[in-house]
């Protein structure tokens, strides 16, 4: 597991933004840094979008005032992640980046495809599974095939790679729903919670933020919460029913130490989201609770 943790950590208010215009200055310009946040959502409903224009906007502040990454507007400090880690189960960097490309603009893909830390980990992934190394973009020699299945430690790969690059990065797990799949399979489901609970703890000493994407309903109730009970912060994406034939995504927190109180204070319930090729994902609207009596 990570081997430099301390056992306190000074949590400054120092705030890293997302980059999302719309979004940052209702959350006093950004999440807290070192953050560990899941990203739950329906399929469908904006949680990878979330990522993905967290990643693109970000990068494309940097490139704006890379001399200057710290920017003040309207009395808010804005800090951006200085470096973007991003880590895929199954998925290679192409078909990410062909993805992003389609979805929102191809000068973003263009944009991010040489200042992407990408790592992927379909081969530990697929290694014990029946599915041939012909469908794996990686290739698997025939000594690695014969490797004993327990040399084979996905989340160890992991936590070295993250170790050697997560530091001031915006780091982006794109599917935990993926790695908790593989840990029911192959690990003890415990194993699981230790790893994120650790990393938890390491995402304040790299100082940027995590965000791990979970789909939602995939797993029992009961180990869904125990997921998403080891993060600083979850936020959660849903359709809404507007009317006949008509939905509205919206995203609202669920938890957040240090940020849920300020947006109850706000009296905010929710925000109504939408997902734009050319701007990515937009606040379009936020939802307060009406208080009588104030």
């Amino acid at each position: 597991m990570f081997s430099y943790l301390y056992p306190f950590w000074n949590m400054e208010q120092r705030r890293i933004a997302t980059g999302i215009r719309s979004l940052d200055p209702i959350i006093k310009g950004g999440f807290p840094a070192g953050s560990f946040i899941v990203l739950l959502g329906e399929i469908g409903a904006g949680n990878i979008e979330f990522a993905y224009s967290s990643m693109i906007l970000t990068q494309l502040e940097q490139k704006k005032s890379k001399a200057a990454p710290t920017k003040t507007e309207a009395g808010l400090n804005y800090e951006y992640p200085k470096k973007i880690c991003y880590v895929s189960i199954t998925r290679s960097k192409e078909d990410i980046l062909n993805e992003i490309a389609f979805g929102f603009s191809r000068e973003y893909s263009t944009a991010l495809r040489d200042v992407i830390n990408f790592q992927g980990f379909s081969k530990q992934f697929f290694l014990k599974s029946s599915v041939p190394s012909r469908w794996i973009s990686e290739k698997i020699s025939f000594e690695k095939l014969c490797e004993p299945v327990a040399d084979a430690n996905l989340l160890a790969d992991l936590v070295d790679f993250l170790e050697r690059n997560a530091s001031d990065s915006l780091v982006i797990v794109d599917s935990l729903t993926q790695l908790a799949q593989y840990c029911e399979e192959y690990m003890k489901w415990n194993e699981l919670l230790f790893f994120l609970r650790a990393l938890q703890k390491a995402a304040k000493l790299w100082n940027g933020i995590v965000y791990a994407v979970l789909s939602k309903s995939v797993f029992e109730r009961r180990k869904e919460e125990s997921i998403i009970d080891c993060a600083d912060g979850v936020l959660v994406f849903d359709w809404m029913e507007t009317g006949v034939a008509q939905r509205q995504q919206i995203m609202y927190i669920k938890k957040f130490g240090g940020l849920l109180p300020t947006l109850e204070k706000d009296n905010i319930a929710n925000f109504e989201i939408k997902i734009m090729p050319a701007t990515g994902f937009q606040v379009t609207n936020v939802k307060q609770i009406v208080s009588f009596g104030r």
